[in-house]
C-alpha cells in the first residue's frame, strides 16, 4: 500500500447528513470541501439540485486556490441505489448531457472492478474505462485515511481519483499536469501546511459546514 500525501484540509465529513449517495459520496446541497488537484488547492461545492436528462441532479462546482473564484468545470451527480452516477458536465458557459449515466462509484466498489461508458456517438465517440486500482493511504487534514484509487482512460487525459469512505475525494490527478506531482509518494513524513488564508478551519469554508 503507498502513502500519498494528499496534503488536504477537508471542511467537514461530507457524507454525514446526507440527504443521499453512499459511504463514499454523501450528496446534500450547500456542502463543501478542499483537496489538492494536480498540486493546487481546490475546492469542491455541492451547490444546488438542478434536472438534466431528465435527472434530478446535484450540481456539483471545482474551483482552483478560492471560493470565491468562478468554477472551472461542473458534474452533475444523482444517486440510484448504492452508485452515484453523474448525467453530465460543464465547463465555459456549457453544459454537455452524457448519453447515458456515468458510474462514479459504488458502495461495493473494490480493486480489480472496471466498467465502460461511452461518450458520443460515431466519429465523436470516446470510450472510456475506469478502473479500480487499489487501496492507498493517503495524508489527509493532517492525518492518513484509505482511500479508493480511481483512474479514468480514453481519449482524454488519464484522470486518477481517490475516494474516502465519509470524505468523498480527497485527491485527484490528470496526466496533463504541467510537472508531475510531489503529492505521489512511496513515504511521506508530514503533510503540507496550509496558510490561514487557505486553511479551510479558518478561511471561507466554515460557513459551509451543516448546522
Amino acid at each position: 500500500m503507498k502513502t500519498i500525501l494528499g496534503a488536504i484540509v477537508l471542511s467537514f465529513c461530507l457524507s454525514f447528513g446526507a440527504e443521499n449517495g453512499n459511504s463514499y459520496i454523501g450528496l446534500k446541497e450547500k456542502t463543501a470541501w478542499s483537496f489538492r488537484m494536480n498540486d493546487r488547492l481546490t475546492i469542491i461545492q455541492i451547490k444546488n439540485k438542478e434536472h438534466l436528462g431528465g435527472k434530478q441532479c446535484y450540481k456539483v462546482e471545482w474551483r482552483m486556490e478560492s471560493a470565491d473564484k468562478p468554477a472551472m468545470r461542473s458534474e452533475f451527480w444523482y444517486a440510484k441505489g448504492d452508485s452515484v452516477f453523474s448525467a453530465g458536465i460543464g465547463a465555459f458557459g456549457t453544459v454537455i448531457v452524457y448519453p447515458q449515466p456515468m458510474l462514479i462509484i459504488s458502495e461495493t466498489t473494490k480493486p480489480g472492478d472496471s466498467w465502460k461508458f461511452v461518450n458520443g456517438k460515431g466519429a465523436f465517440s470516446d470510450t472510456v474505462v475506469y478502473k479500480a486500482e487499489s487501496y492507498d493511504s493517503v495524508y489527509f487534514g493532517g492525518s492518513k485515511i484509505i482511500a479508493l484509487k480511481i483512474t479514468r482512460n480514453g481519449r482524454s487525459p488519464v484522470q486518477t481519483r481517490w475516494f474516502a469512505k465519509g470524505h468523498s475525494i480527497v485527491l485527484e490527478e490528470t496526466a496533463d499536469a504541467a510537472a508531475p506531482s510531489p503529492f505521489q509518494q512511496e513515504q511521506s513524513s508530514k503533510p503540507v501546511s496550509f496558510s490561514p488564508k487557505t486553511d479551510s478551519t479558518k478561511g471561507p469554508f466554515q460557513s459551509a459546514k451543516p448546522k
